[in-house]
């Protein structure tokens, strides 16, 4: 059942990275070990403003108001 939702996210995620760059890192997965350094890397050290901000979530409640899941299958 999950791998159902690989794509959907992966479009979903695609989306918010385009809107807020740099949000979102995606990671291939190769070895525990080196994805734990990519994840690491990658965790910004300050806390970004955008993270709660109305204006980011009103673009996902947009952006999933057109996109149904069942499209990207």
């Amino acid at each position: 059942m999950n791998l159902q939702f690989i794509e959907p996210q992966k479009h979903y995620f695609e989306a918010l990275n385009k809107e807020v760059p740099g949000l979102v890192h995606f990671i291939d997965s190769v070895s525990v070990d080196r994805n734990i350094g990519e994840i690491i890397t990658s965790i910004p050290s300050t806390q970004k403003k955008h993270t709660y901000s109305i204006e980011l979530f009103d673009f996902m409640v947009d952006w999933l108001s057109r996109n149904k899941a069942d499209q990207f299958r």
